[in-house]
Order: structure tokens, then sequence, then C-alpha cells
């Protein structure tokens, strides 16, 4: 993945985002710690959901799980006649039933071996068995292994046998960066400007304390 200005990476953000609002209920719990491995504060995930329109109960309730999918390239979607909502990747096609994960909304639905994953037949007897209990989702680990949101340029060179050469420097050091490092640095052009620009504009304790002193001061002039 080549990096993008912040004004494209926003839009692909909310072209992931704002079409999952509609199964809000089945937003998987994401793992611990995954947060933080995306460079992503609280104030980030609110600031993110307030570009897509999400107030800030919401962003409360399952900002962290939306803005972390959409941040590694995960979408929610149906699948067939709209009774199954799966975790879907369009770059490494690899579709999820959101119900094998727990859910934010705490629906305990039985879930069987073979309505947990539509790529089934990609995964090992192993992971079939991983599935049969819930776990909260860790949207690394579900990527397939040359997706380009997890994988970097030299990994993918690995799976086709391909090298290029002619790269500069600086691509190379891009290309040794996964998709998602990449992205995320872009998309928190569109926030954190913001942010510093209304520290900015907020006047701090001393500044407000100084105020106050010098209206004490007038006031006894008077």
């Amino acid at each position: 993945m080549i990096s993008m200005p912040k004004e494209e990476s926003l839009r692909h953000f909310l072209k992931r985002l704002k079409p999952s609002l509609e199964f809000q209920s089945h937003f998987p719990h994401i793992k611990d710690g995954i947060l933080s491995l995306l460079g992503l504060e609280k104030q980030h995930v609110v600031a993110l959901c307030k570009l897509a329109d999400i107030d800030v109960d919401d962003a409360n309730k399952f900002g962290e799980s939306a803005v972390s999918l959409s941040c590694t390239g995960w979408t929610l979607k149906t699948q067939g006649n709209g009774e199954k909502i799966l975790i879907s990747c369009d770059s490494c096609q690899r579709s999820i039933w959101s119900k094998a994960f727990n859910l934010i909304s705490n629906e305990d639905i039985p879930v069987s071996q073979n309505d947990k994953d539509s790529s089934i037949a990609d995964d090992s007897p192993s992971r079939k068995v991983k599935r049969l209990k819930k776990e909260d989702f860790n949207p690394f680990e579900e990527h397939r292994p040359w997706c380009l949101w997890i994988a970097t340029e030299e990994d993918r060179q690995s799976f086709t046998c391909k090298e290029n050469s002619t790269n500069s420097k600086s691509t190379k050091e891009t290309n040794n960066v996964p998709g998602w490092k990449i992205f995320i640095k872009s998309l928190l052009g569109n926030v954190d400007e913001h942010q510093e620009s209304e520290l900015e504009n907020t006047p701090s304790k001393e500044q407000i304390r100084g105020v106050r002193d010098l209206l004490e001061t007038w006031a006894n002039i008077a």
C-alpha cells in the first residue's frame, strides 16, 4: 500500500465505516491492546467518529470497534438474502460471520462450526476448532497472510517471487511498513490538526487565572 493524501484516506475510511453502521449490533468486541497497537487513543476514536456523524454516546458504545475495523480494511456487510452479517475485507476477500465473535450487543446466539467462516475451505482444521469458542476480534490475525493491510511489500514479493530493484530508498522504506500503518498515519492528519487547532484556541489554566486576577484588580480599584 502506498501513502495517500489525508483527504483520500478519510474518504476510504468513511466508505468502509458508514455502510457498517447499518449493522451496529454486529460490531465485534476488539481484542485488548489492538487500539494501542494501531497508535490510536480514545480522543482519536471520538474525533474519527465525529467525522462520520456518529454522536458521542454511540462512539462510546461501538466507536473503538467501528474505527478499528475501518482502519484495518474491514467492513460489515450482508451475504445472500441478508440474514448473515459478515466482517469482510475487499483486499484479501476474506469474510467471516460476525456472530463467530463476541459482539458488543452481547447477543448470545449458538454458533455452528460450518457457519463461522464463509471462506471455511481455506481454513486449517486447527483454526476451525479454535472457532468453536467465541473470541474477541483481532483485525490483524483475520486477514490472509498476503493481504496488503498486514503484509509489507517485501512480504508480498516473497509470495509472488517477484522483486523490484528500481525502488527508491524512500519507497523501499514504505514497502517495509504494513498497509494499516501507512493508512492510519495519513488518516490521523484529518483529526490531529483539528485537535491542535482547538488546543491553540483554548486558553490555558494560567491564562484563565491571569484574567481572573486582572478582573479582581480592576474590581478593587473601582
